[in-house]
């Protein structure tokens, strides 16, 4: 499994990178521009992510953009739904009613409240089918 975590403290992306170490090789982005354009890169490289980690408050582009980006990028390519790349949205505060309507409407997208548990994300990656 390939993913991406996306966060603009280090130490965040630190720790997320620990929890998925035995599951996934993981790039490391600061903010959604960044994450982005890794995104694209893997997908031109033919090494697509699996799944993204993004922090909801983030400089430059927060994580919904970023989010609604991916979906932009995977409709552009014309993507079945089944091969979505998943994402995991990681806050530290509570979502309003929109946010959550959006995320209940995206089949491949859930969201953890700060400080993410690695049994929490076991189990959506077990969801999922994402761990072998």
């Amino acid at each position: 499994m390939r993913a991406l975590i996306v966060d603009d403290e280090s130490m965040n992306r630190l720790l997320l990178a620990q929890i998925l170490k035995p599951f996934a090789m993981c790039d490391q982005a600061m903010d959604g521009q960044e994450a982005i354009e890794l995104f694209s890169a893997a997908w031109q490289e033919q090494q697509p992510y699996s799944v993204v980690l993004l922090d909801m408050m983030m400089p430059v582009l927060n994580g919904r953009e970023t989010w609604r980006a991916i979906r932009r990028f995977e409709e552009q390519q014309a993507l079945p739904a089944e091969q979505c790349c998943k994402v995991v949205l990681i806050t530290a505060l509570d979502l309003h009613h929109d946010e959550v309507n959006d995320l209940v409407k995206d089949p491949f997208a859930r969201y953890l409240a700060k400080p993410v548990r690695k049994a929490t994300l076991v189990s959506i990656f077990q969801e999922w089918a994402l761990l072998s």
